[in-house]
């Protein structure tokens, strides 16, 4: 059975279709480059190539466009399979472009093979590199391509319909019978909110189910997106906090729980056959789309941590309670140095806590503040506090293991001790004691009553 427009599955990894591309593509132990083993974009590319195998696309003599590409590992797999690779990216040399510079840009076609996935000399025969701005993809590139791909970057054009249209246009870039797939960021939690415009956009379920209508009647097919979250223990795993290169299939993006898909689509060899089953096609888009949004209901009741996220949006402030474990602290220090300390607190909360980096819409962060007098700026503020910030110290929440050391969590669980990690910077300061206040602060709202500490700071 072939590979259609689903969500990802953390059974995946374990099909033989990945491995073999795995293999391929050297997603291994000993090629990870800043990835772990089971990254939501090792299954991105490996699913991509399995999607054009089955369709027929990948055979020698081909021609491919990619748009986006980073340092992806598929141009060079391509051509080791000997087809005609163009691949682009967006100018390196443009202040849009720093963002993604570190880990994801591309700068030309060398970037490409630094696994040696293909033999360079194959490499440099089959592969060449265009500076392509996926906004305005350049007329001359049209009717000339047996397929394309895009992974994740469509999400990174600075609106939804920006993203949508790019999926458009860039099918005319296909030959009849010429097959797109592209992989995104899909909303797990609403097909009504979601973050629409900034550097990374969330789709929803309806933007995805719009966009194949339309498609489908200008005469594309396109294959309906099976949105189903997963059962596994694997699939129920979320991070609010999520680092590049992680293996979580749902990741906290702008305030909101996304997840990875692979969307499929073909240009037609023979457009009026098409038009003939087109209401069947629509059917099943609208079949699938209703089955999608009974997923986004069940997924969010059977979900534990989705459950416990939801309870915390808009929670009044009553069910807010915190205890410091101790109300002061003695800290010495040298003049001149740094020092990390942990402050630590109770939740007697009804609800979970989270930080300031790792919460939802409408659910407010709790954040260490300077009190007494309130939010005043600190002489022991360091670079490292929230947002180089002088009166918020930390942000970050942090519990002991059974080791009895500090790790840092997506979130404070109800009745659970937890700590704020404080750096205290000691430089300009003067010898002597002094006395900083500090408070809890649900950010947006209001003080959390009775979680004042007091630090008392001598400088040696």
């Amino acid at each position: 059975m072939k590979i259609r427009s689903h969500t990802l599955l953390f059974k995946d990894f374990n099909s033989k279709w990945y491995k073999k591309w795995a293999k391929e593509l050297k997603q291994d132990k000993d090629h990870l480059d800043n990835h772990v083993l089971r990254a939501n974009k090792f299954w991105q590319n490996a699913i991509i190539v399995q999607a054009l195998w089955e369709r027929g696309t990948l055979y020698k003599g081909a021609c491919g466009i990619g748009f986006g590409v980073g340092q992806e590992r598929l141009p060079s797999l391509f051509a080791k399979l000997g087809i005609n690779v163009t691949a682009t990216d967006q100018n390196s040399t443009t202040t849009k472009s720093e963002i993604w510079a570190k880990h994801e840009l591309a700068t030309g076609v060398l970037s490409l093979n630094k696994l040696g996935i293909c033999n360079p000399k194959i490499f440099a025969e089959k592969v060449e590199y265009m500076s392509v701005d996926m906004t305005k993809i350049p007329m001359k590139l049209r009717n000339t391509y047996d397929f394309l791909w895009s992974n994740c970057s469509l999400g990174h054009l600075g609106t939804t319909e920006a993203g949508l249209n790019f999926i458009r246009s860039s099918l005319e870039c296909l030959k009849k019978g010429g097959v797109a797939v592209h992989t995104t960021e899909l909303n797990v939690l609403s097909d009504d909110m979601t973050i629409d415009n900034g550097s990374t956009v969330v789709f929803r379920l309806q933007d995805i189910n719009n966009l194949f209508r339309s498609l489908t009647r200008a005469g594309y097919i396109c294959s309906p997106l099976k949105f189903f979250l997963g059962r596994d223990q694997d699939d129920f795993r979320l991070s609010m906090q999520p680092t590049y290169g992680n293996d979580y299939s749902k990741i906290q993006v702008g305030g909101y729980i996304s997840t990875q898909a692979v969307l499929i689509i073909r240009r037609p060899k023979h457009p009026s056959i098409n038009n003939i089953i087109e209401p069947l096609r629509l059917y099943m888009l609208s079949r699938t789309y209703k089955k999608g949004l009974a997923e986004i209901k069940k997924f969010s009741k059977i979900n534990p941590v989705l459950k416990q996220l939801l309870a915390s949006q808009n929670a009044p402030l009553d069910k807010i309670s915190i205890k410091p474990l101790n109300n002061l602290l003695k800290v010495n220090i040298s003049t001149g140095q740094t020092k990390v300390i942990f402050i630590e607190f109770r939740s007697n909360s009804a609800v979970n806590l989270y930080s300031f980096y790792g919460h939802l819409i409408n659910t407010p962060p709790v954040v260490l503040a300077t009190d007494n007098p309130r939010d005043h700026e600190s002489i022991f503020a360091d670079n490292g506090w929230v947002i180089n910030s002088k009166n918020r110290p930390s942000s970050d929440l942090w519990v002991k293991n059974d080791e009895g050391k500090y790790c840092k969590v997506d979130r404070i669980l109800p009745q659970q001790t937890f700590a704020f990690k404080v750096r205290l910077n000691a430089s300009g300061v003067a010898k002597g004691s002094y006395l900083e206040c500090f408070s809890i602060v649900q950010e947006g709202y209001d003080w959390v009553k009775e979680t004042s500490v007091n630090l008392q700071i001598t400088v040696i």
